[in-house]
C-alpha cells in the first residue's frame, strides 16, 4: 500500500501588518476626555482655549472626531441620542455655559473661527454638528436653548453656515414636529432672527431670506393647528420682530402682484370683458394685503404691454395710443376714485415714459387722457407738479406739463371769480 502523499506546505518570511495599516480603535470617549481635560485648565479665554485647541490638534485626528469636537465646543461633552451630555466631567468652556446674550457668545465664535481657519476640513461637519444639537432642543435648558440660537445666528452673519444649511435649518430641522411642541422650534426661531437682525440688519436678512427661497416659508415654523398669518405676526409682533413682520408682507405683495400681473395680462391677451378683470382683482384686493395703488401700477403695465409700438411713429403712434387708451380706461375707473391713486398713476406713467424713447414726449397727452376720464383730478396733477414727481428727467416732464398745469390755474381761478361774482 502506498504512503499517502505529503501536502505542500508554505514556506517563507512573515510579513508583519505595517502600523499605517493597522485599524485604530474608534474611540470617541477618550478623545472627548483628553479635550475636555485640557480646555478645562485654561483660564477660558478665546486666546487660551484656542491655543489649546491648535496643540492638541498636533496630536488628536481632528478629522476623525470632528463631530466629537464639535459637540464639545458647543454642548460641553459628547451627545447621546436624546441630548445628554454624556461626557463626565464636561467641558466648562463652551456655548451652553455662555451667557445668553451676543457679547457672551461672540467669545464663544471666535474659538469656532479660529478653529475653522486652521483646520478648514471641519467647515463642512459644522453643518452636521449644529443641525444635530438643534434637534436635540428639547434636552436642553431654557439658557442653553437662547445660547445656541445667538450662537447659530451669529454663525449665519459671519458666514460660517452657507445658504444650504440655512436652508435646511428652516425647512427641516426647525420644522421637525417634535421641536414644534411646546413651540420649541417657534421660541428659537424668534431667538435668532432677533440676534441677527440687531448684528445685520433687516436688508442683509431679507437678501439672505431671498436668496434660500425661504422668504415665503416662514409660515412653516409654526405648529400646523397655528399656521395662519394672523397667528405669524402675532408672535412676531409681540417679540419685537415689526421688521421681518413687515418684510415678510412686502414679499407676499410682491408675489401676489406677479401672479395677478400675469392673470390681468391673460385676460387682456383674451380680450376678457372689463367686468370679469375688475370683478377677479377686487376679489384680490379683499382676500390680500394689495391695495388701489398697485392695482393701477400693474393695470398700467399691463395694459401697456398689450400694445405694439415698434412699428408706428409720429401720428400714427399718438392715435395708436389714444386709440389703445380709449379701450382700457374703464379698468382704472374703480380704482382711481381717491388722491393716491392717480398720483401713483401719475409716477407710474412718468417712469414708463422716461424708459421709453417712443413716449418720452407724449407724456402730457396720456395725462390729459387720464384727465378726461376723470381718472386723475386736477388735484393730483397739481400736487405731482408741486413736489411728487419722479426725480427721474423730471425737468423734462416738469416743462412738458407747464401748458396744461397753468391752463388747470386759470380754470380754477376763474372758476373763483364766478363764484365770488355770484
Amino acid at each position: 500500500m502506498c504512503a499517502a502523499k505529503e501536502l505542500p506546505t508554505l514556506t517563507g518570511a512573515r510579513y508583519k501588518t505595517r502600523k499605517r495599516d493597522e485599524k485604530v480603535k474608534y474611540d470617541a470617549e477618550s478623545f472627548a476626555d483628553t479635550v475636555i481635560s485640557k480646555l478645562n485648565e485654561t483660564d477660558g479665554s478665546p486666546e487660551a482655549l484656542s491655543s489649546v485647541l491648535a496643540k492638541e490638534g498636533e496630536t488628536l485626528d481632528y478629522r476623525r472626531y470632528a463631530e466629537s469636537l464639535l459637540e464639545i465646543l458647543i454642548a460641553g461633552g459628547i451627545l447621546a441620542p436624546g441630548g445628554k451630555v454624556e461626557s463626565d466631567p464636561p467641558s466648562s468652556f463652551c456655548v451652553f455655559s455662555a451667557t445668553p446674550t451676543v457679547t457672551g457668545l461672540k467669545l464663544y465664535l471666535q474659538v469656532l473661527t479660529n478653529l475653522l481657519r486652521r483646520y478648514r476640513y471641519l467647515q463642512k461637519q459644522v453643518k452636521d454638528a449644529v443641525s444635530k444639537v438643534i434637534n436635540y432642543l428639547k434636552a436642553f435648558t431654557k439658557s442653553q436653548r437662547q445660547c445656541l440660537a445667538i450662537y447659530t445666528a451669529l454663525c449665519i452673519t459671519e458666514g460660517i453656515l452657507t445658504q444650504d444649511v440655512i436652508n435646511n435649518l428652516f425647512l427641516n430641522v426647525l420644522c421637525a414636529e417634535h421641536l414644534m411642541k411646546e413651540d420649541l422650534g417657534l421660541s428659537f426661531t424668534i431667538v435668532l432672527f432677533r440676534t441677527w437682525i440687531e448684528e445685520k440688519g433687516i436688508i442683509n436678512v431679507g437678501s439672505v431670506l431671498r436668496k434660500t427661497k425661504l422668504e415665503n416659508q416662514l409660515l412653516n415654523i409654526l405648529p400646523l393647528s397655528k399656521r395662519t398669518e394672523e397667528n405669524f405676526d402675532k408672535h412676531f409682533t409681540e417679540a419685537g420682530l415689526h421688521e421681518l413682520v413687515t418684510f415678510r408682507k412686502a414679499q407676499q405683495n410682491i408675489r401676489i402682484k406677479k401672479k395677478l400681473k400675469g392673470e390681468i395680462d391673460d385676460y387682456l391677451e383674451n380680450e376678457t370683458e372689463s367686468s370679469i378683470i375688475i370683478d377677479h382683482i377686487q376679489e384680490v384686493l379683499e382676500s390680500s394685503t394689495l391695495t388701489e395703488v398697485h392695482t393701477v401700477t400693474l393695470l398700467w403695465k399691463s395694459v401697456m404691454d398689450t400694445g405694439d409700438w415698434s412699428k408706428v411713429e409720429g401720428q400714427s403712434l399718438i392715435d395708436q395710443l389714444e386709440k389703445h387708451l380709449e379701450k382700457y380706461s374703464s379698468l382704472f375707473d374703480p380704482f382711481c376714485e381717491r388722491g393716491t391713486p392717480q398720483l401713483m398713476l401719475m409716477r407710474e406713467i412718468q417712469s414708463y415714459c422716461a424708459k421709453s424713447p417712443v413716449f418720452i414726449n407724449l407724456f402730457p397727452r396720456i395725462i390729459l387722457h387720464f384727465y378726461k376720464k376723470d381718472l386723475i383730478s386736477e388735484q393730483a396733477i397739481l400736487k405731482w407738479y408741486k413736489d411728487a414727481f419722479l426725480p427721474d428727467k423730471k425737468d423734462t416732464f416738469l416743462s412738458q406739463m407747464n401748458k396744461m398745469v397753468e391752463w388747470l390755474k386759470t380754470a380754477d381761478e376763474e372758476s373763483d371769480d364766478d363764484h365770488h361774482g355770484q
